[in-house]
Parts: C-alpha cells; sequence; structure tokens
C-alpha cells in the first residue's frame, strides 16, 4: 500500500464511492472543482467535488483485533488512481482500435468492477433482498404451526406465551411483518467487494470492451452514483430472463 496513505487519517471522513478523480471529468467548466448535480425532487445545485458522491465512513470496519479501520478506504484509492491512469490512456488516444496491456486491461476492469458494485444503492438493494429472502423463510416455518411453536417457546423461554407466538405467526403469514437489515452494516460491505471480484473475473476472462467516442452533436452523458451500467441489446431473447453479467454490456461514460 502506498506510504502516503494512513488509515487512521481516513476514519471519520467522507469515502467516497464515486472518485474524486473520475467526478472532476464532469466537473463545470468555470467552477473546475464544482459538479452539477440533479436529485429527485430538488432543483439542481454545484455542491464541491469533495462533499458529493460519498458518505462518512462508508468502508470504515472492524479489523481482525476489534478495531475500527478505514484502511479499505486507501485500497479503494490505490484501484481509483490506477483505473484513472488507464482513462488518461484513452483520453490520449485517437478514435479507433486500442489494444491495452495485459495489466492496463486488469486495471481497468477491477476499476469498472468497484465502481458498479461499491455504492450506496448497492447495499440497499441486497440488504432488501437479504431481508426478503429472511421473510420467505420464516414464513414458511410459520405454514407449519406446531413446529413455529416450539421454535418460538425455545427463543423467548418463559416469557412465551402461545397467544403471543400465534399472533405473530398470523402476521407473518398475512405478510403483515416486514424483516429490514441495516445496509450499512460490515455484512452488506463484505457482500458488495464479493460482487465486485464475482464482475472482475468474468470481464477478465470475456477481456472485451467496445470504446466509443462522440465528437458532435448535442448529447451529453450523465453519470451517476453507479456510473456503470449494464444491459442487453433490446432485439437480445435473454431480456426476459433478466441481464445479468456474463452476456451484459457494460458502458461508463469518461465525459460529457
Amino acid at each position: 500500500m502506498p506510504a502516503e496513505y494512513d488509515s487512521e487519517d481516513k476514519l471519520r471522513t467522507i469515502h467516497h464511492f464515486v472518485p474524486q478523480s473520475y467526478l472532476r471529468r464532469f466537473a463545470r467548466a468555470d467552477k473546475p472543482t464544482q459538479i452539477y448535480t440533479y436529485e429527485i425532487n430538488r432543483e439542481p445545485y454545484s455542491p464541491n467535488i469533495q462533499s458529493i458522491a460519498g458518505q462518512r465512513d462508508f468502508y470504515t470496519h472492524t479489523d481482525d483485533s476489534g478495531n475500527e479501520t478505514a484502511a479499505l478506504e486507501n485500497v479503494f484509492a490505490e484501484i481509483d488512481d490506477k483505473g484513472a491512469q488507464v482513462l488518461q490512456i484513452l483520453d490520449r488516444t485517437e478514435d479507433g482500435f486500442i489494444n491495452l496491456e495485459e495489466e492496463q486491461k486488469a486495471d481497468l476492469y477491477y476499476y469498472i468492477a468497484h465502481l458498479h458494485t461499491r455504492n450506496l444503492q448497492q447495499r440497499k438493494y441486497l440488504a432488501e433482498a437479504y431481508g426478503q429472502m429472511s421473510l420467505a423463510q420464516m414464513q414458511f416455518i410459520a405454514s407449519e404451526k406446531e413446529a413455529f411453536h416450539q421454535m418460538a417457546k425455545e427463543a423467548h423461554g418463559d416469557n412465551y406465551t402461545y397467544d403471543m407466538g400465534e399472533s405473530a405467526r398470523q402476521s407473518l403469514i398475512n405478510g403483515d411483518l416486514k424483516v429490514n437489515f441495516d445496509p450499512m452494516s460490515e455484512h452488506f460491505l463484505g457482500a458488495t467487494l464479493d460482487n465486485a471480484q464475482h464482475l472482475y473475473l468474468i470481464l477478465m476472462k470475456l477481456k472485451r470492451a467496445a470504446l466509443v467516442t462522440i465528437t458532435e452533436g448535442s448529447l451529453r452523458f450523465v453519470t451517476s452514483d453507479n456510473p456503470v451500467t449494464h444491459y442487453l441489446e433490446n432485439e437480445d431473447p435473454r431480456r426476459v430472463m433478466g441481464v445479468g453479467y456474463v452476456n451484459a454490456i457494460f458502458q461508463l461514460p469518461i465525459s460529457p
């Protein structure tokens, strides 16, 4: 890890899930430290790049010694730096075919994989999916009346009453109860890291990328807190089964 990074300096600071080096590509021409920002039900505004697309202690976690650490923020800083260097190569390359070195391909795909998975929306999605799966499991148990009451009695001990258990069971069956998980928990931080590794291995195995530039026209790209989009072409028959990763087209805008 580069010596200039001090993990302790990163605690209680804003950790960016969209790198500042990437955001600067979309900065205002008249104020290069600011970027136009659009949110639902709010007028556009122009904050400093340092304060946008990030959250305090977003990557802070507990290490093996039981101490809080933000060392992961330093790891992402290194990934972002290498990815930015590859984007700079693309900036200097004229339109046409470019054959990147294997290390450069790895840096680019690793950068893309983490950009796509490390944001708040991805954690919320995972937390919601986990909650839905947990609820489905609990509803399955609740469908077996005697087994449910036996498990509930063992869990609550002397505080358990049949009426209390039956009320909870009916609430589960009727869908009145929800199971919610905190997307900021370390479990979902780890899940996003696992997803990034999975996506990176797929991209490295496929080793294909189409880099398209538009030099004329009125259209402008707008990036987001998850700047990497993936999709299937409209006529692709696999669309009905969902997008997935293996057959998807990945898109990363690198300038307006």
